[in-house]
């Protein structure tokens, strides 16, 4: 525990982009992760001179794996926190193993816990976000819509990032009128959180969290009616890291 220090929030140095610092309840879910392997060791462990040596190679793993995300730590471009995060993961795991295999075992209760602590540990190795990952966009963030409404285009397209673009039309009913619908139906249908602006057809949509905590990536909608045939209005859904919105 006090070998992850360095990530505490009052510990880290700051930055002149404070964004770029882990937040508090990121870091209330990846200390408890980041100890995973280390329990698992504590309640594997049989001998003592073998039990000490792997917890001081967990404990030197830990505060490598804080020093690094809090002083070099980056999230706009890999290796970034999240890599860092999941090479000790990996190389804490690798290290239990090893360890485990030398040791004397006794199969019991206590053994079976720390065996069940370390896949559970690996199991949430697998699910740190790759920056670089982000994956197409779901349509059913928006889809299905409402009756009347109707999608003349659903595009996908990858360069930096990956971008999902659909085009809805619905007749009879001008685009700004149809912006303003869509919006209605992201917050009442989709739980989007969708701001009204009076003097604007394009509602304001906030980006919302991708899956865990940790996860660096928000999806993120807009709806807007430039440049576009009169009766058409444009979704564009995306992936944004909010630790550095630039991307």
């Amino acid at each position: 525990m006090l070998a992850t220090a360095p990530v505490w929030p009052v510990l880290q140095p700051r930055e002149p982009i404070a964004d770029e610092l882990l937040a508090p309840a990121e870091v209330a879910v990846i200390v408890p992760v980041v100890l995973a392997f280390p329990v698992a060791w504590a309640l594997l462990a049989r001998t003592r001179q073998r039990g000490w040596l792997v917890g001081w190679v967990l404990v030197a793993l830990v505060l490598t794996w804080s020093s690094w995300t809090a002083h070099f730590g980056d999230y706009a471009s890999p290796p970034d926190v999240d890599d860092g995060l999941r090479w000790y993961l990996l190389t804490a795991a690798t290290a239990v193993v090893a360890g485990a295999a030398i040791d004397a075992h006794r199969l019991d209760l206590t053994w079976a816990l720390g065996a069940a602590c370390w896949v559970a540990g690996l199991v949430l190795t697998t699910m740190v976000p790759v920056l670089d990952g982000a994956p197409m966009p779901p349509e059913d963030a928006v889809l299905p819509l409402p009756p009347g409404m109707t999608v003349v285009a659903n595009q996908g397209t990858c360069e930096d990032s990956c971008q999902r673009t659909l085009l809805v039309t619905a007749t009879g009913v001008r685009a700004d009128d149809l912006a303003t619908r869509l919006g209605e139906h992201l917050r009442q249908a989709k739980g989007w959180q969708v701001e009204f602006i009076g003097f604007t057809a394009r509602p304001q949509v906030e980006c919302r969290p991708n899956g865990w905590l940790a996860d660096p990536y928000e999806l993120c909608a807009g709806i807007t009616v430039d440049n576009q045939p009169e009766g058409v209005a444009e979704i564009r859904l995306g992936y944004a890291n909010r630790h550095n919105p630039i991307y």
